[in-house]
This record gives structure tokens, C-alpha cells and sequence, in this order.
């Protein structure tokens, strides 16, 4: 997993693409993983895998750098996440595989690439939803 900078996080915060697309970009395979891990199947680990990054768009202005490292939060976020989609869907979860590597052993290519594809349709109109709703707190 490859860290990010506060100046990226930032920059997501303010409603940059750019940013949005590296973090997406640095988190991808690792949310993947953890998806994967607990889902047992490719197209639902893809589809939480979009979900997760779309909630990231919506809740980035929860952070506080002062509470936690971004890794730590957003970790955090993706397996609440992926235990409600888990809870949502009733998947058997004794089927989750801890370990990360047997993960990494039995997945098949992974069809993430395609999320970033399908999430920059919305990933505007979620970043601009996400400016109008901090102005209204303000």
C-alpha cells in the first residue's frame, strides 16, 4: 500500500479528480483484498470495492489527521463498510479468509481497474453533492 500525502487528502477534501484517482490509485488493491477476503467473490468484492470509494468521497470530510493517520481511518471505513455489505448481502462468513496472503494466492485478476472506469461517471456529481453539503454546515 502505497501512503498518500495531507496535501492529497487535501485536495480530495477540496473536490480534486486528481487526487481522488491517486488515493484510488495507492488503496485499490489493498481494499481489494480486504473485500475479496470477506466475500469470496469477484464481481461482490468489485462491487463493494466501488461502494467503498464512493463512501469515501462522501464522509472525506470526517477525517481529522489529529485522531488518526488517513491509512488507519480509511482502513477503518473499508472494513465497516465491507462487514455491512457482508451483513446486507448474507453472505456465509465463515468463508472469510484471514490471512491476506492465501487472498492474494487465489484471486484471479482483479477487475478493480474497471471501479475507477465506473465510479468517474458519479465521482462528479458526488464531489459536488459532498461541496454543497460542507457550505450547508457552515
Amino acid at each position: 500500500m502505497k501512503k498518500v500525502g495531507e496535501d492529497v487528502i487535501a485536495k480530495l477534501k477540496r473536490g480534486s479528480e486528481l487526487a481522488f484517482e491517486e488515493l484510488f490509485n495507492a488503496y485499490k488493491d489493498v481494499v481489494f483484498y480486504l473485500t475479496y477476503s470477506y466475500l469470496q467473490n469477484q464481481k461482490d468484492a468489485d462491487d463493494c470495492l466501488q461502494e467503498i470509494f464512493l463512501r469515501l468521497l462522501d464522509n472525506i470530510h470526517l477525517y481529522d489527521r489529529r485522531k488518526s493517520s488517513f491509512e488507519t481511518w480509511f482502513m477503518t471505513l473499508a472494513r465497516n463498510h465491507t462487514l455491512n455489505y457482508v451483513r446486507h448481502k448474507k453472505i456465509d462468513s465463515s468463508k472469510v479468509v484471514d490471512n491476506e496472503n492465501d487472498v492474494e494466492k487465489t484471486t484471479t485478476q482483479p477487475t478493480h481497474e474497471k471501479s475507477l472506469l465506473s465510479l468517474h461517471g458519479h465521482r462528479h456529481d458526488r464531489v459536488h453533492a459532498g461541496r454543497l453539503r460542507q457550505q450547508r454546515q457552515r
